[in-house]
């Protein structure tokens, strides 16, 4: 049975809040514009440190 995978990375913020409201709200976009049922969405969230992430030529942190 098929699934969709998303990944979302953060420089800090998510925790177990944050991450059901976002949770929700992607889901629901995802039913609502691609007819994508909530229980085929996987989503894993990833909070990275600073200096992990790139941008502009150098790294965060």
């Amino acid at each position: 049975m098929p699934f969709n995978q998303c990944n979302g990375g953060a420089i800090g913020g998510l925790d177990k809040n944050t991450n059901a409201a976002i949770t929700k709200a992607l889901c629901g976009l995802l039913q609502k514009e691609l007819s994508i049922p909530p229980d085929k969405v996987c989503l894993n969230f990833t909070d990275v440190p600073a200096s992990n992430w790139g941008w502009k030529g150098s790294a965060f942190g």
